[in-house]
């Protein structure tokens, strides 16, 4: 008697919820016109190494910008009003205080970030306390770009829960960077931006991302 193989049961999809027309027009407006005047002012992004933070072309090739200028106001005040319904889609709950990590990230021909996660494990870091007291427990991001759209690809790519490198389609999801969308998720979620093509190469026609982090000031709360 033979005896066919058993299949464990797959595990589920991490949850993530989107938003449509985020920001409203002033808002979006100013992020783009902030982020394209700014262009001189972006560097390399860069990720965690066993001896810290350092730059890795192999693993993440996109820019960078902390600074949001004089829009950062209306920004803050909106991802945190949005904070509850994001938390409740995704069937999670927060603390009373929470803080906001911002970054504006800015995607050209060939740039890419290999799968990865958001929350940082405490042993991996060398500010490690740092790491523990305000930890990321959500992430979002929200999309902008100049219109005629000028780039194709860089979908944030989720991938299912314990795949580490999955090429079945049924093994992640693909969720495109439209214009004006913000999308969210728990930040402990594998994913990826996968590679994003623009041929014109000109800053202004990338594919842009505001990168935010909902943290737990433990401190505080």
């Amino acid at each position: 008697m033979s005896l066919l193989p058993s299949h464990a049961a797959k595990a589920p999809m991490p949850p993530s919820t989107s938003r449509e027309d985020f920001f409203d027009v002033a808002t979006h407006e100013a992020l783009l016109q902030w982020t394209l005047a700014n262009q001189e002012r972006f560097f390399p992004a860069t990720v965690l190494r066993p001896q810290g933070m350092t730059v890795d072309p192999t693993a993440r090739d996109n820019l960078i910008l902390p600074d949001l200028g004089p829009v950062k106001d209306a920004v803050q005040s909106r991802l945190l009003s949005a904070l509850p319904g994001l938390a409740s889609d995704l069937g999670c709950s927060f603390p009373p205080n929470v803080m906001l990590e911002l970054e504006i990230s800015a995607y050209g021909d060939g740039a890419f970030y290999r799968a990865h996660t958001d929350a940082v494990i405490p042993s991996q870091r060398k500010d490690s306390v740092k790491a523990e007291k305000d930890p990321r427990l959500l992430s979002a991001v929200y999309y902008f770009h100049r219109q005629p759209k000028a780039f194709e690809g860089g979908a944030l790519r989720l991938h299912r829960w314990g795949e580490a490198d999955p090429s079945d389609p049924a093994d992640f999801r693909d969720l495109e960077p439209a214009d004006n969308r913000l999308v969210a998720f728990l930040s402990w979620s594998r994913h990826e931006v996968r590679p994003v093509s623009c041929p014109s190469r000109q800053f202004a026609d990338y594919r842009f991302a505001l990168n935010c982090w909902y943290r737990t000031n433990l401190d505080q709360s």
